[in-house]
């Protein structure tokens, strides 16, 4: 057996060099080469939107995700939905410059959203930031959130300012019902009705004024004691009721 070299202190041991580390039973054992650290985990896609103290971004997975859903809601009512739903669908689509535009989108058609989605549409607005050029952030604008979502102005500003309604609605449905209250006129609404199914077996348009207008005018027929004139004789007072969108 070779003899052992001579450690020296305070210098490195040679690869395969053996030294005595314990001196109590006298064993022997070969020092080991440095091995080198071991990789931590690969970091993994949570899926989370881009943030910046928490704020979410535009072009994050957040957006993405809203404009999916009321893409795919649409396309489940109308086959061909909005003008670029089955892009946006299908990941195929480029993501719209919207800084330039100054208009307020108008759709094609009339669609229904759900509870579910009007809380998205109100969340997404609420807590989705813009990058300014300068670095700094700001709110997204009703006119961008709007457009992005393929909405009408009005109707983002209904849903923002009816939030606490929303919530309150069972799940799954698509607007907030209240208690119906017993038909104040009933003949007046069945000669109204009347009058509609005619109108519209004739091919008539009927209108929010045209319902108004009969109304009023099978009022007077069946209380013509609650119908005045003004001092002008220009208006008509209508006393113990009152014509209503409902």
């Amino acid at each position: 057996m070779a003899p052992t070299p001579r450690i020296r202190p305070n210098e490195p041991l040679e690869l395969g060099q053996t030294t005595i580390l314990n001196t109590l039973n006298g064993g022997l054992a070969l020092q080991r080469p440095p091995s080198t650290p071991r990789p931590g985990p690969k970091a993994k896609s949570t899926g989370q939107s881009n943030t910046v103290l928490g704020r979410r971004l535009v072009g994050g997975a957040n957006e993405k995700q809203v404009v999916q859903l009321f893409a795919s809601v649409r396309l489940s009512q109308e086959e061909d939905g909005e003008p670029g739903d089955l892009d946006i669908v299908n990941n195929t689509g480029v993501d719209e410059d919207l800084d330039d535009l100054d208009f307020e989108y108008l759709p094609t058609k009339r669609y229904s959203y759900s509870r579910e989605h009007k809380l998205a549409a109100i969340d997404y607005f609420q807590t989705t930031w813009r990058e300014n050029k300068d670095g700094t952030h700001e709110r997204l604008s009703n006119r961008y959130a709007s457009r992005r979502l393929r909405i009408t102005r009005k109707q983002l500003r209904d849903w923002v300012s009816k939030k606490d309604i929303i919530q309150n609605q069972k799940r799954g449905t698509f607007r907030s019902r209240k208690r119906s209250a017993p038909v104040k006129e009933p003949e007046m609404e069945r000669l109204l009705n009347q009058k509609f199914e005619e109108a519209r077996d004739q091919g008539r348009k009927i209108s929010y004024r045209w319902m108004i207008r009969h109304a009023k005018n099978i009022y007077e027929q069946l209380h013509p004691d609650r119908v005045l004139q003004d001092e002008g004789g220009r208006k008509k007072i209508y006393l113990g009721f009152r014509f209503s969108s409902g």
